[in-house]
């Protein structure tokens, strides 16, 4: 469009500069005809005043014609520029209908993850974790949020359980849950293997979320259920043996609501 009215531009300017010269050509041939008639007498040699007039006649003629021409063009000009604007107009109002409809779903959006957010759930589940050492190099910490904590003997098994190294005892030997996000966090539970073995290791864990204590084991329970009271947001769960002995549970889980950013908290 643009190209197009930019040699329309160059083609009017010729042709109004050239009609501008024989406009000021007709004029000066009109301004000559009373001198002409007074100075030169009539006769043959002498201009024929007559055919002058009829020529400068239809000179003023084909300028109407052309300024007629113009005026069409004009019109024809305005109304393309009409429809454009109508046209852009239409596909504005498309484009504002289409963001309205798309900031409706993400207000939609956002209301249904501000209610999963405030609900409390299991966040914990086939996490990422980690322990820093492992018995017999089976007996791994991803075994601690896989979901399965049946209360059946069949640690090596269909129950698995996780265990740091006997051969690697020392103060805080320690497991860890990375929740891949920051969350608020309301309960960790503590599922203790269905075995004897190993009961008195249990009692003074040290749980904490991120930096935070957020709670001690105390006796032997096969569920050791810690509530987290106060504002607490933690992207890491850990729970450390401040004692030499080793870590082992069947499960453990973790729950809060979440995730939150930092300008969240």
């Amino acid at each position: 469009i643009c190209r197009r009215r930019k040699i329309g531009s160059i083609v009017k300017n010729n042709t109004f500069t050239m009609n501008m010269l024989r406009y000021s050509l007709i004029i000066s041939m009109i301004c000559l005809l009373p001198s002409l008639q007074l100075s030169q007498p009539l006769d043959n040699k002498s201009v024929n005043n007559s055919y002058l007039i009829n020529k400068v006649l239809s000179l003023v003629r084909d300028l109407v014609q052309d300024v007629r021409g113009y005026k069409d063009l004009v019109s024809e000009q305005g109304k393309t520029v009409e429809d454009l604007m109508t046209k852009h107009a239409e596909e504005m109002e498309e484009v504002k209908m289409d963001l309205k409809k798309a900031l409706d779903q993400l207000d939609g959006l956002k209301s249904r993850m501000d209610v999963m957010r405030s609900e409390v759930r299991l966040i914990s589940q086939h996490k990422l974790t980690w322990q820093n050492s492992t018995y017999v190099d089976r007996y791994h910490s991803d075994f601690l949020v896989d979901g399965v904590y049946r209360m059946t003997d069949d640690e090596g098994g269909i129950n698995p359980i996780q265990h740091t190294d006997d051969d690697q005892v020392g103060p805080n030997m320690m497991v860890m849950i990375d929740l891949g996000a920051r969350f608020k966090i309301h309960t960790v539970k503590l599922w203790k293997r269905t075995s004897s073995c190993c009961d008195g290791r249990n009692p003074g864990l040290l749980i904490y979320a991120d930096d935070t204590l957020v709670g001690v084991t105390k006796g032997v329970k096969y569920l050791y259920n810690i509530p987290v009271s106060g504002e607490v947001y933690a992207s890491k769960i850990y729970v450390k043996q401040p004692a030499s002995m080793t870590v082992n549970f069947l499960e453990i889980q973790v729950f809060g609501t979440g995730p939150f950013g930092e300008d969240e908290i």
